[in-house]
């Protein structure tokens, strides 16, 4: 025969506690983000959900079969805030509290379910969540991936514009330099110019003569 577990005003209370607790730590969890906390936000949300979802499941009057597919939930929650450690370690802790139900219930420390989850159903739940940790963990290496293959031509790219800049730096000051040299050496003829009483010439390469002027030819 199947033992029904009466439903009292009590539990009833207690499942709307754990409820409002878990929406209270979410809640919470606000101030952690604005603070850019969000690592340690994530490990609050999955910490009151793993809490809150045995606690409920502990208590008389929850279907099990149904409500302990939450913990799959939480692992893959796991895996997309967090990485692929917090994802197993999600699966560890979650076929932990699911194992440790199942224990108090034969052991008769918890009223049994209408729906009760076996040790086959167990092993089941275990090899899901850990399946679906090997493809998050998948998913998350090829993203790791493509972030470093993006941050290395990121990288890259600054580095080439750093150059770029350096060497259009040192050729803005080689130009300047040499633009002032230019600027000192024609002041300097001009006042060898100015200081020239009689005449003066120039010539090419071949010693022609390309002008001629002075005092003289005024």
């Amino acid at each position: 025969s199947i033992t029904i577990a009466p439903v009292s005003a009590n539990h009833v209370a207690a499942r709307e506690a754990v409820a409002f607790a878990v929406l209270l730590a979410l809640f919470g969890c606000r101030s952690l983000l604005h603070r850019g906390r969000v690592r340690l936000a994530s490990y609050v949300v999955l910490t009151a959900l793993g809490i809150g979802v045995s606690a409920f499941l502990a208590l008389p009057g929850s279907v099990r079969a149904p409500a302990v597919s939450f913990y799959l939930l939480i692992v893959v929650m796991a895996g997309l805030l967090l990485d692929r450690r917090a994802t197993w370690l999600a699966v560890a802790l979650c076929a932990l509290a699911t194992g440790g139900l199942i224990v108090a219930e034969q052991a008769q420390w918890i009223a049994p379910r209408v729906t009760h989850v076996g040790v086959g159903q167990w092993i089941t739940l275990v090899g899901v969540m850990s399946l679906g940790a090997v493809f998050i963990g998948q998913s998350l290496r090829s993203r790791d991936e493509a972030l470093a293959c993006a941050h290395r031509e990121l990288e890259m790219r600054q580095n080439a514009e750093a150059a770029l800049r350096k060497t259009t730096g040192e050729l803005e000051q080689r130009v300047a330099a040499r633009t002032a040299a230019l600027q000192g050496s024609e002041a300097r003829f001009r006042t060898l110019l100015a200081l020239s009483s009689d005449w003066y010439w120039e010539q090419d390469e071949t010693h022609r003569f390309t002008m001629i002027g002075g005092e003289a030819f005024d």
